[in-house]
Order: C-alpha cells, then sequence, then structure tokens
C-alpha cells in the first residue's frame, strides 16, 4: 500500500492543523481566563466589608460593590483632608500603607458614619510600592450596639442596687416589726394589770 502525497499538500494541511489547534487552545484559555475573572469579580464583590485598590498616585482603580455604597467617597475625601493637613504621618497614603497596620476609627460628617480605616501596602517583585489596598469596615452598627449594651448594663447595675436596697429595706422593717411585736404584747400585758 503505497501513496504518493505531494510534499506541499502535506505540509500546508500540518501547518493548518497546527493553526487550528492553537487557535482551539487560545479559545479554551480565553474561555478560562473570563471564567476565572468572573469568578474572581463574584468573590471581591461579596465581601461585605469595603476594599479599595488604589495605584502609587492615590487614583484609586479598583473598588468592590459595598464600597461604592459611601466609603470610596469617604476615603478620598479622607485622603485629601490628610494630605491638605500637612500631616506627615498620613502624606501620600504611606502612613496607612503599612502591612498589617492597625486600624483607625474615623467619623464622616457627610455621611454620619463612623468607619474602621485598614490599609495594606501592594507589593510587587522588582518594585517597593505598587499601591495601597484600603478595606474599610461601617463601624456605626457596632457602635450604635456597643452603647446600647452600656446602657442596658448600667440600667441591669441600677436595677441591682435597687433590688438590694428593696431586700434591706424588707430586712429592717421585718426586723423592726418583731421589736415592736414584742412591744405592743408587752403593753397589752401591762395594760390588763393596770
Amino acid at each position: 500500500f503505497h501513496a504518493w502525497c505531494p510534499p506541499f499538500a502535506f505540509l500546508s494541511a500540518l501547518v493548518i492543523s497546527l493553526i487550528t489547534a492553537h487557535i482551539v487552545k487560545l479559545e479554551k484559555l480565553s474561555l478560562n481566563l473570563a471564567r476565572a475573572k468572573k469568578n474572581w469579580e463574584i468573590s471581591f464583590d461579596a465581601i461585605t466589608d469595603a476594599v479599595i485598590i488604589s495605584d502609587q498616585s492615590g487614583r484609586i482603580i479598583l473598588s468592590n460593590q459595598p464600597a461604592d455604597q459611601g466609603p470610596r467617597d469617604f476615603l478620598e475625601r479622607f485622603l485629601k483632608r490628610t494630605q491638605v493637613s500637612g500631616d506627615p504621618k498620613n502624606q501620600n497614603n504611606n502612613s496607612l500603607a503599612g502591612p498589617g497596620t492597625t486600624p483607625c476609627e474615623v467619623y464622616d460628617e457627610r455621611l454620619n458614619r463612623h468607619f474602621e480605616l485598614r490599609s495594606f501596602s501592594r507589593q510587587i517583585k522588582g518594585k517597593k510600592n505598587d499601591g495601597t489596598v484600603y478595606v474599610i469596615r461601617d463601624m456605626t452598627e457596632s457602635r450604635k450596639l456597643k452603647k446600647e449594651q452600656k446602657n442596658l448594663q448600667a440600667q441591669l447595675v441600677q436595677l441591682q442596687k435597687m433590688e438590694a436596697l428593696g431586700t434591706l429595706a424588707g430586712g429592717i422593717a421585718h426586723d423592726f416589726n418583731n421589736i415592736l411585736s414584742a412591744i405592743i404584747g408587752y403593753t397589752q400585758l401591762a395594760a390588763l394589770y393596770i
């Protein structure tokens, strides 16, 4: 079984099949990349805290959905205010851009809300700092609950004091009633014999 095929046709078919396989592989990679991006975006938006990513100049490049409900505007105003105030600690976003910085709590007058602000430096190999990741948690409800808890604890302490005072008064009245009963009893006996 000998068949002869011209080399040009064989090479053309081989090149076409290799190009087709490469295109199919690129389409699969593109589809996988699109799926991974969509999964990442869904996960990023599922975070309940506001997450905002800025570049080296402080320009916001990415934020999740909770950040668009107020914290993003708050952060922009906060960073402008700290840069204008001339506080070297807060200049250029670097005060809040250390690894594992302690959170700072800030009140925003416009939104009438308390925020806990935390930031982390974005480190990329070969570069010192490629921007900052800010995590902003709305602490307003938490502060209200803590205040309400303190009020309830104060009320509980007051009720315990009143209960103790009532028990003390009841005990004193009972003791006084015992003494008074004896006095009345002796007075009645004395009245019978007089």
